[in-house]
């Protein structure tokens, strides 16, 4: 065997495009340093080695010069960390030790309760005075305070006992409401006869539900009247304009009457703890940041866990990458910030807009490989040049209700690439590009790519998975290639709001929004709305409205698209070789939400080719997202927790190499290297034009897929399985991409099995040569194999689900029952080509089903006619203690028990992280 290493390739005419800086070497009289941090016998007195470490990162940050390393060992670790800089080939980092748990918390142990009254304790401390909206505030100076019980956020006395799920919180409505202007201040009087008795002088009241959330002071009460002021904003977000009814009242001592309640006054906290006695493991947040990148660059911070603390950055940080963080409460608040200086009061362009989430400012930094759960405000924010956001997984996001997002772009920005990421569970906008202030209304040469968007819309309306506003300049940037589908509430796919123009939106794939598919909304007077907007190759199984407000369509094209509903198009644009709604485009499965296309559909070769955006630069193309001669793309993160991920996939990388099991024994030649391209998984690949050359991978599991580097240069590989018949797999395409899944393979026995792939020498005819490029496998090790049979027992109860009585109704909701051997309790497992599963009643015929396929919580789970909608698929995540997560496809939502109680009716719920009620186990009949 004969692997070159990355810099033969030079000879080689292939497009492998590998920047500078990832690949320059130290110079020979480099000496960098590993420190090691934490564990037995950690000191800040020890030098640091592996036999003695030091006690805390800011320590080995404050010893560290360009190119050290600080390796961390498990535990929690209650600082901020500001560290040096690094330098171009010579990073400092930051990681976790392999293996281990390390989190940056920004919290403090809260102790010495004494009981004050019934079941409420106090504890003496200093916390911040909160309700604080200063932009971009200091370290120790928070938004609000913040109560964690075992971890769990406790949420502050307030009216209406909210409860413990921060994206289904209860609200209160206003029967009745008015808002009147006055100078600078507005002041509103609602009713509601549920408020509680007593004086609530002093305390806020937040209102959600409408554009954005707003907040203001009680100025008084009379019986079931209240009423508060707040600074003038926009009138279209007063109550009740908008949807702007719902509310919460906090800040009052009064208020704490239930359970898991708290209240902070003057240096003693009350609680009324989880079970209502004594509290136990109270955290108190402390801090703001866990790293303090401002003014920073070339700092890498890898695999580490982040809690009630974010990582910043400002506008001259660059080169910095975050790497594998798993992030949980990034930001909290619980006023909303206005800036009488900005448009509209600061409702939209501040709001803790640019001062939440992961802060990426500055230049080419990177956030990627990375979970973010739980943020009032966003979980990134993006602002300067050129940054990355790439494969991560965010989801319940933005619960403060204001222009925040799961991903927040500010205007004027530019270059940057956000891609591959799963967002799910958002307030307001998966992705939110919105700006009022007209000094910064541009988004320039960016792209929103690969993206999976779903359950946006939950708090707020008038908005979309991907949305964008107001008057915004969008030369260069494109929308392509996401997934915007399955929205809360009212929402749109893809908005293109208040006059954003010179747009490029193509090849995305949209469904199942509750407006339209794609809304463009114009400024009526605005020379600029509805100009030069393209959207090429896109699927909307929904409508298209492009009407309002728009002056004028000159230079706007919608071309090669399929429709499935009504369109609404503005006179004056370009629209041609778009397939309507009455013509049947044969989807392989639109139920299934596969918008492929058949080989006799009506849209292959019905199309014109665009230059850039279609496979073909001349004559005819294809209509729709998929192509022939592209890949079979698909959208979202790819690692263990994203929406394609099923329990026990195991990622194997191609520079993994031997003999031995999920191990990749290349034979021929072959190139390789291990950090050539940020598109890649890993930033690696492995390739060759050798026609004798091959790879094996010998794994154990019950699927593989196989995923390449896609580009104008690359052929034709031949795979097979166990010695099958080769199948041809075209690694060809007319732009380079990374991390593509090219095959996978069907459905297998359960055991072990070798997977090879065989480079051919041979191409198709728009391809410039015939290499073909790894990038790496995932393999599917699954608990349940397709076409088993199993019993599903509950984690907390020990009870297994069940058909009551042994009905044979369409529609009959499932409940767990204690085991008896009965096939009403027996379930078939059928794989799906995602790695999903239907579940079908052995005595009914009949399978789990999400009813009418609803994204809200608390969803009746019931049995249904086998169909193959995205209801009635199920992926199958592992949780914890050898247990796994049933999660719908459709919602994302998890199958629960309502209680532990014999007979408790199951439901579709949001996972809490230790809730036994929400994991199963399986065993085979």
């Amino acid at each position: 065997m004969s692997r070159r290493t990355h810099t033969l390739m030079a000879a080689v005419s292939l497009a492998i495009v590998v920047p500078a800086a990832v690949v320059t070497a130290l110079p020979a009289s480099a000496a960098t340093t590993t420190r090691y941090v934490g564990g037995s016998g950690a000191s800040n007195s020890n030098p640091g080695t592996a036999a003695a470490p030091l006690a805390t990162i800011q320590k080995c940050a404050d010893l560290s010069t360009p190119g050290d390393t600080c390796s961390i060992r498990s535990g929690t670790y209650r600082e901020t960390i500001k560290p040096p800089s690094g330098t171009s080939g010579a990073p400092v980092t930051f990681a976790a030790e392999p293996g281990a748990q390390v989190t940056v918390s920004g919290t403090d142990v809260v102790s010495g309760w004494t009981l004050d009254s019934a079941k409420v304790y106090k504890a003496s401390v200093s916390l911040a005075p909160g309700y604080d909206a200063t932009l971009n505030p200091a370290n120790t100076q928070l938004a609000a305070n913040q109560i964690f019980v075992g971890g769990q956020m406790m949420p502050e006395a307030q009216f209406p006992n909210v409860g413990l799920d921060v994206m289904s919180p209860v609200r209160a409505t206003m029967a009745s409401a008015s808002s009147t202007t006055s100078g600078s201040t507005v002041t509103t009087t609602f009713t509601d006869s549920t408020i509680p008795a007593g004086s609530l002088t002093g305390a806020t009241v937040y209102v959600t539900g409408g554009w954005a959330a707003v907040s203001g002071t009680v100025t008084g009460r009379s019986g079931s009247s209240v009423t508060f002021t707040m600074p003038t904003s926009d009138y279209n977000v007063y109550p009740p304009s908008k949807g702007s009814d719902r509310y919460r009242i906090t800040n009052s001592r009064s208020l704490l009457d239930a359970e898991n309640e708290w209240f902070y006054d003057a240096g003693t906290l009350y609680l009324w703890a989880p079970g209502g006695g004594a509290p136990t493991g109270v955290e108190a947040k402390k801090r703001n940041y866990a790293f303090d990148l401002r003014g920073r660059s070339w700092v890498t911070v890898q695999g580490v866990n982040v809690t009630a603390a974010t990582i910043t950055t400002d506008s001259s940080s660059t080169n910095n990458v975050l790497d594998g963080v798993n992030g949980r409460y990034l930001s909290h608040f619980m006023t909303v910030q206005y800036d009488s200086t900005l448009p509209y009061g600061g409702v939209y362009d501040a709001g803790h807009r640019a001062d939440t989430g992961i802060l990426l400012h500055g230049a080419n930094n990177t956030l990627r490989n990375s979970t973010l759960v739980y943020s009032a405000g966003n979980a990134v924010s993006v602002d300067g040049n050129a940054q990355t956001v790439d494969n991560n997984l965010i989801h319940d996001i933005a619960y403060g209700a204001t222009y925040t997002s799961g991903i927040a772009v500010e205007g004027g920005s530019s270059g940057h690439a956000i891609t591959r990421n799963t967002i799910y569970n958002m307030a307001r906008d998966g992705i939110n590009l919105n700006t009022n202030i007209a000094a910064k209304q541009t988004y320039q040469n960016i792209r929103i790519a690969y993206n999976d968007v779903s359950g946006y819309g939950m708090f707020n309306n008038d908005l979309g998975a991907i949305y964008t506003c107001c008057k915004t300049d969008w030369t260069g940037s494109s929308i392509d290639h996401n997934y915007a589908h399955d929205g809360a509430s009212e929402g749109t796919g893809i908005y293109l709001d208040n006059g954003t123009h010179n747009i490029l939106v193509h090849h995305n794939v949209l469904w199942n929004n509750t407006e339209s598919a794609i809304g463009i909304n114009g400024v009526s007077g605005y020379a600029n709305s509805g100009k030069d907007i393209k959207l090429y190759n896109n699927v909307l199984d929904g409508p298209l409205n492009m009407t309002g407000g728009i002056d004028s369509t000159t230079g706007s094209i919608l071309r090669n698209n399929v429709y499935r509903s009504y369109t609404s198009v503005s006179p004056g644009a370009t629209t041609d070789h778009n397939l309507a709604s009455g013509t049947d485009p044969k989807f392989v499965d639109q139920p299934g939400r596969d918008y492929r296309v058949q080989t006799t559909s009506p849209a292959l070769g019905a199309g014109i080719a665009v230059p850039g955006v279609t496979v073909t630069s001349t004559g005819s193309a294809d209509i729709g997202a998929y192509e022939a001669g592209a890949s079979d793309w698909t959208a979202g993160c790819e690692f263990g927790g994203c929406r394609a991920a099923v329990a026990g996939q195991v990622s194997v990388d191609d520079q993994v190499t031997g003999t031995g099991p999920n191990q990749f024994a290349y034979t021929g030649t072959w190139g390789s290297s291990a950090s050539c391209c940020p598109e890649a998984y890993n930033s690696s690949n492995s390739w060759s034009d050798d026609p004798a050359a091959s790879v094996t991978i010998p794994f154990t599991g019950t699927t593989i897929a196989l995923y390449g580097i896609t580009d104008p240069a690359h052929g034709i590989g031949a795979v097979s399985i166990d010695g099958s018949a080769p199948v041809d797999v075209d690694f060809y395409s007319s732009s380079r991409a990374g991390n593509v899944r090219l095959w996978t393979s069907p459905p297998l026995s359960a055991g072990t099995h070798t997977l090879r792939l065989a480079v051919t020498g041979r191409k198709n005819t728009a391809s410039t040569g015939t290499y073909v490029a790894l990038d790496r496998v995932a393999i599917d090790t699954s608990p349940v194999s397709s076409g088993s049979t199993y019993t599903i027992a509950n984690v907390g109860s020990g009870k297994l689900v069940d058909v009551p009585g042994a009905s044979t109704t369409a529609g009959t909701q499932l409940i767990q029952w204690t085991g008896h051997g009965g096939t009403n309790q027996q379930w078939t497992f059928t794989a799906n080509a995602d790695g999903s599963y239907q579940l079908k009643n052995v005595a009914s015929g009949l399978c789990v089903d999400v009813n009418g396929g609803s994204s809200a919580a608390g969803t009746a789970i019931i049995q249904w006619t086998c169909h193959s909608g995205d209801n009635q698929q199920w992926l199958v995540e592992a949780s914890t203690d050898g247990a796994y997560l049933l999660r719908s496809v459709g919602t994302h939502l998890v199958l629960g028990a309502a209680d532990l109680t014999e007979g408790a009716p199951l439901t579709q719920q949001l996972y809490s992280a230790g809730t036994a009620t929400r994991r199963w186990t399986f065993t085979k009949v």
